[in-house]
């Protein structure tokens, strides 16, 4: 458990809120804990008292934030049972513990962000974010039709 700062009935120090650290010994005014920090039971003493976010997660570049749910995961990973988890095969995670499904008839490996890094099926191209059927007497290759 890490020192905190407890108020006194005469009116020496007082405990920072969650999500805030004092910025120095004694009656010294409080600050928010930094980006990717959080403080959820208040009176941390200094910044380094404020809990960083898991290596897989970040609170969006905002400062003071007060509950470890702020901890967004990072793109990659979406979150399983409260923990940031590597993003599964043929599905897309683009950050902020969402997570999609590719597109019908494509696949891709682990920890994708984004929809167009997945591969098209064998006989099948890229159209957009979608993949359609090759053309009769088309061929496709690299998500592109060929006649």
């Amino acid at each position: 458990m890490r020192p905190r700062v407890h108020g006194l009935p005469t009116g020496g120090c007082a405990a920072c809120a969650a999500g805030k650290h004092k910025t120095a010994s004694g009656p010294a005014p409080c600050a928010d804990c930094p980006a990717n920090t959080y403080d959820e039971g208040g009176g941390a003493v200094s910044p380094a008292a404020c809990l960083a976010c898991q290596g897989t997660s970040n609170t969006a570049s905002l400062a003071g934030r007060s509950e470890e749910t702020a901890c967004v995961c990072n793109a990659g990973f979406y979150r399983v049972a409260g923990r940031c988890t590597v993003c599964a095969r043929n599905r897309h995670c683009p950050g902020g513990d969402q997570i999609f499904d590719f597109p019908a008839h494509s696949q891709g490996g682990r920890g994708l962000t984004l929809a167009v890094q997945c591969a098209c099926d064998a006989g099948y191209y890229r159209n957009a974010t979608r993949c359609l059927a090759c053309a009769l007497d088309n061929w496709c290759i690299a998500d592109a039709m060929m006649p």
